[in-house]
């Protein structure tokens, strides 16, 4: 993601831009913690509490203004589930 935000504001700046001035948004899906990576890691924004509050720390660190969570699931029930976790188990570890 840094490399993206570096090129980003690369060619922001060589358009006479100011990258300050933009507000970067990245759309995070919850992942089902059994759904590996295609190459076997754990997915940005899945895992325990505690890891996906570190990955919203780290975007926030790189300059990541808004997360856009996607807490969809298999039916209307599933993600309202999804969201209750996040609020009550993740929220907390970020805000706290």
């Amino acid at each position: 993601m840094r490399a993206h935000l570096d090129t980003l504001k690369r060619l922001t700046e060589g358009e006479g831009r100011d990258f300050s001035a933009l507000t970067i948004s990245y759309k995070a899906p919850l992942y089902d913690t059994g759904i590996p990576s295609p190459d076997g890691s754990r997915r940005p924004f899945s895992g325990t509490p505690d890891e996906i509050a570190g990955n919203i720390r780290s975007f926030a660190a790189i300059g990541v203004h808004e997360l856009i969570f996607d807490c969809r699931g298999q039916s209307i029930a599933e993600g309202i589930e999804r969201l209750q976790w996040f609020a009550t188990d993740v929220t907390p570890l970020v805000n706290g």
